[in-house]
């Protein structure tokens, strides 16, 4: 089960319990991300270097709101105590455009509330 050849826009719930459900764990085109990156500069480092890893290979995805033990994912937990998503999606994005040399074209994203918020 992966993600890769799905597109984004029709990513659902079930689709991340099928990765836990077949323990598809982290490898070259996917990463578990319990909580979005913070403002701290270790947090954007390490996401810049998540993604400009994944542009420099084959793509990836970067999922946000999985929890995980030792790369297999155990619970799409969702992403917890963000009132709006949008700023934060927004953010992302500017940290790649403003970030990444060369620019990387493609990138997708999607952003939703955790399943308790909604």
């Amino acid at each position: 089960m992966s993600l890769h050849n799905k597109p984004l826009s029709a990513v659902e719930e079930a689709d991340l319990q099928a990765l836990v459900d077949s323990l598809y764990a982290e490898r070259k085109t996917i990463e578990y991300k319990v909580v979005l990156p913070g403002n701290s500069a270790d947090d954007k480092r390490e996401f810049l270097a998540d993604v400009s890893s994944f542009a420099n290979a084959a793509g990836g995805d970067l999922v946000f709101g999985m929890e995980a033990k030792d790369g297999v994912p155990t619970n799409p937990a969702g992403l917890h105590g963000i009132d709006n998503i949008d700023p934060e999606k927004l953010r992302l994005e500017n940290l790649m455009r403003d970030c990444i040399e060369p620019r990387i074209f493609g990138v997708r994203s999607r952003l939703s509330h955790s399943r308790t918020s909604e």
